[in-house]
């Protein structure tokens, strides 16, 4: 009996945090993939990723390799998914960087928002976070309304973004000038409700992706107020919720679902540490507010990467 043949998947993009956070998770589901590298240029250069001891060098995008590929992740600059979608314009992708959001159907489907379609945009994972909350608090009761404060991780920047944290720290230790290309601003020991006027990607243009996306996937209009952390990875969220009507025990609502990682009293508490490399959500921290007993805290955590590129690749098989 012949051999099946195995399926060929592209990204682009490969070196960048999503990128390699993608390869780890194809690499652990063993999945008979072959996978073209490529680099994530927007001038389609080669490049090297180091894997460890070793590096791999990244195939520059070409509209042959594309046409290869069953389908193209999209995983590293805006400038290379506009790239790649030019070279193969009929070509199925899953689109991780939200560049292609006006053309693409949004889709989260772990938390099963999954259209049918071969050109997919995955939902900001803040806002896949946010929606799959939302979707299990009202189980609970019905909902009259929600203020979440979202904490963003320096990953959420990619490589420069976590370099620039790094640097800012040791900076800030040895008394030298701090580098400010990806906040424009100091992040180091700070919380940063804004960033500075020259960083090339404003908060409040992150805000309103989030907004948008929970507004797109659950049709709730959500109140939300994004601060950037001085954390290098993983989302927090603190969220206050009020019910139409009292609610007694919350935690129930979380209970044996499998993406679930209640955090009850008495438990370690759910950090953005802790969730990091987690597939799904540590919640825990739930308290009934003082001032108000219809409406409750919430605390969640989860990793950023791991929630977009389990979502990605979960598009990419429904496409496949």
């Amino acid at each position: 009996m012949a051999k099946a043949k195995s399926t060929v998947v592209a990204i682009v993009g490969a070196a960048s945090l999503m990128g390699r956070e993608l390869q780890e998770l194809i690499r652990d589901e063993k999945l008979s993939w072959t996978l073209h590298l490529l680099s994530g240029e927007a001038e389609g250069a080669g490049a090297l990723m180091s894997t460890g001891e070793e590096a791999t060098y990244l195939q520059p995008a070409t509209a042959e390799l594309l046409k290869q590929a069953g389908v193209t992740f999209l995983a590293g600059t805006p400038e290379s998914s506009r790239l790649a979608r030019q070279l193969h314009p009929k070509g199925s992708f899953v689109d991780l960087t939200g560049t292609l959001e006006s053309g693409a159907k949004l889709a989260a489907p772990r938390i099963g928002i999954d259209p049918q379609s071969r050109l997919l945009v995955i939902a900001h994972p803040a806002a896949i976070a946010l929606t799959f909350l939302f979707s299990k608090l009202a189980k609970a009761g019905e909902i009259d309304r929600t203020l979440s404060t979202v904490f963003e991780p320096a990953s959420e920047r990619g490589h420069a973004g976590i370099i620039e944290l790094q640097k800012q720290s040791a900076a800030l230790l040895t008394f030298q000038p701090l580098p400010k290309v990806v906040f424009d601003a100091q992040l180091a020991f700070n919380v940063l409700p804004e960033f500075g006027e020259d960083a090339p990607l404003q908060l409040a243009t992150i805000e309103q992706r989030i907004l948008r996306d929970v507004k797109r996937l659950g049709g709730m209009d959500a109140s939300i107020r994004l601060v950037q952390a001085p954390v290098f990875h993983g989302y927090s969220f603190l969220v206050w919720v009020r019910f139409a009507k009292p609610v007694a025990d919350l935690e129930k609502v979380f209970v044996g679902d499998p993406l679930v990682d209640l955090r009850s009293a008495g438990v370690e508490a759910a950090t953005n540490v802790g969730a990091t490399q987690q597939d799904g959500y540590q919640i825990g921290s739930i308290r009934q507010d003082r001032a108000d007993a219809n409406a409750y805290w919430v605390w969640m955590t989860c990793d950023n990467l791991r929630t977009a590129a389990s979502n990605g690749l979960a598009a990419a098989k429904q496409i496949l």
